[in-house]
């Protein structure tokens, strides 16, 4: 798990209300334990039960987690992703939180897994976009790759030129040439957005040139005209022509919208109705 999870986890830990249900003093004075599923109420792709089992590992050490789909599990209305048991006051406390991160991340799993299918048998790869909601960027980036999603590993070692990059230097080999003087190279990524910027691009240095834009037509004729040049493409393209896109020789497809505004996968924490212990 990543590091930057798990101090995201510790926070969470750490600021959790101790009374967030004056219910809840019910089950804490008693001390009573049960047993409790995560359960899915529609067709998805897992993602984040680690994240949960930490969560609540850290929140009390009398809690016992049992994962039956780990993440990147394909489930089924109905299907138990995870047994959870303990004292009641402390599985109630962690409820909101829990749920909340399952059905995030499981959201942005179960949208990137259905654009995966569409690309099956092609050599093309659907590539995380760093968009997500504010603080929870490494959530995302978990249930994009948990989804069947990629990251350019190299990523530190590359950077995006945009038109407001390349337009402070006369050619786009200049802003290159810029980036080989640094104290650490970075290998370019020029991005543009119509045919013409695509044709400077072909003829520069670079080896990796990304369209964005949502005009069909000009990603497209891009495609077309390119020279060998590794192509990516950013735009929001739907489903039913993600494979079409990728046919005309994209190697790389980014959709922002999968990680930032993925629908949550239903997800629900139902109790039994008395304790069952864990084997």
């Amino acid at each position: 798990m990543d590091n930057l999870i798990e101090k995201y986890v510790l926070d969470l830990v750490k600021n959790l209300k101790e009374e967030p249900n004056p219910a809840y003093e019910i089950f804490k004075k008693n001390g009573e334990v049960a047993s409790c599923n995560f359960i899915a109420r529609t067709t998805g792709v897992v993602s984040g039960v680690d994240v949960v089992q930490l969560f609540y590992k850290k929140l009390s050490p009398k809690i016992s987690f049992k994962i039956l789909k780990e993440n990147g599990k394909f489930v089924n209305r109905g299907d138990v992703i995870c047994v959870i048991s303990g004292p009641i006051y402390e599985i109630l406390r962690g409820e909101q939180i829990s749920i909340n991160i399952i059905r995030y991340m499981s959201g942005i799993a179960s949208a990137v897994a259905k654009y995966n299918i569409e690309l099956t048998s092609l050599d093309t790869k659907l590539l995380f976009s760093g968009h997500a909601s504010p603080g929870l960027e490494m959530l995302a980036e978990q249930a994009f790759l948990d989804g069947g999603g990629f990251l350019r590993e190299e990523n530190k070692n590359y950077c995006v030129l945009n038109s407001n990059t390349i337009a402070r230097f006369e050619t786009i080999d200049d802003a290159i040439n810029a980036l080989k003087s640094l104290d650490k190279p970075l290998k370019p990524i020029i991005e543009v957005n119509d045919e013409n910027e695509f044709e400077n691009a072909m003829h520069s240095s670079a080896q990796i040139i990304r369209v964005t834009t949502s005009k069909e037509q000009i990603i497209k004729n891009c495609a077309l005209i390119n020279n060998r040049k590794i192509l990516e493409v950013q735009s929001e393209i739907e489903l039913r022509h993600v494979r079409s896109v990728a046919k005309m020789g994209y190697k790389y497809i980014i959709i922002p919208s999968l990680s930032d505004s993925a629908k949550s996968l239903p997800i629900d924490l139902n109790f039994y109705k008395r304790f069952k212990k864990i084997k």
